[in-house]
């Protein structure tokens, strides 16, 4: 619709319309868009780590890749673990009650 206008008026019919037009922006990224953002982000970070760690000799030092540290797995047990008294009234648990 913006586009018939501007074609109607014989000034703008040879100039350009960019500043008319609206510039939408792009809100949804493919996967490969995302992981190749994930990249860049990650080579900038080892880049600035690489700059800020510096030798005793003067030279840098070469940082592989950083790679999350590893839980230990749990041992799996079927049953869940004992309850725990209740903390509301602890008096009434005890053997100092008197009961």
């Amino acid at each position: 619709m913006i586009r018939r206008e501007l074609a109607k008026d014989p000034k703008l019919a040879t100039e350009s319309w960019d500043r008319f037009l609206p510039k939408f922006r792009k809100r949804h990224l493919t996967s490969a868009e995302k992981s190749a953002k994930k990249r860049e982000a990650n080579a900038a970070k080892v880049e600035a780590r690489q700059a800020a760690v510096k030798p005793a000799d003067g030279q840098r030092m070469e940082i592989d890749s950083v790679e999350p540290k590893k839980k230990k797995k749990k041992v799996y047990t079927p049953f869940p673990p004992p309850q725990l008294p209740r903390k509301v009234f602890p008096p009434v648990y005890s053997d100092r009650c008197g009961a």
